[in-house]
């Protein structure tokens, strides 16, 4: 038997009841927390896509904020790989630049391929943000700008 108790107070009515618990009722559906199972001692927890609670692990590297990527091409990732190596390819009008974990050239950290057109501007630019392993594009940015005649006038973007 439970007891039920009726307070009027100044800002409402209170009811309190107490008694036995109810017996336990049935369990629900199973939910989505939105955090898969898995992974592993520095990977993060990023977006798969727009949808609600769809997410994944990746690599630190496929998290990069796009808005410094133009920085670290340029400059270099120096501060987590101070032996870092860089290789352009083409001269005046570079169609790749490559950054590596060392003079070794064997683990890739991020490069920039450049598509030019006739008069040497650029049709495509390509970013890539590889993996730990060197191999593996975790991140992949391709930038395409319209242009009048010498002068961009558009760009436009696909992160995959």
């Amino acid at each position: 038997m439970s007891d039920i108790a009726l307070a009027i107070e100044d800002n409402g009515i209170a009811i309190t009841v107490s008694g036995a618990p109810g017996p336990t009722g049935p369990a629900g559906p199973p939910g989505t927390s939105g955090v898969p199972n898995g992974g592993t001692t520095g990977q993060v927890l990023e977006k798969a896509s727009n949808a609600d609670q769809d997410t994944r692990w990746a690599d630190q590297a496929s998290s990069i904020d796009y808005r410094k990527l133009q920085f670290l091409i340029e400059s270099g990732p120096i501060e987590i790989w101070p032996h870092s190596y860089k290789t352009v390819v083409g001269g005046a009008f570079p169609t790749a630049i490559t950054w590596w974990t060392d003079n070794t050239q064997t683990v890739k950290i991020i490069e920039k391929l450049i598509v030019r057109n006739a008069n040497q501007l650029p049709t495509s630019i390509t970013y890539r943000v590889y993996s730990s392993d060197g191999l593996t594009v975790v991140k992949q940015l391709v930038d395409v700008p319209t242009y009048s005649g010498v002068f961009e006038t558009a760009l436009s973007r696909t992160v995959t």
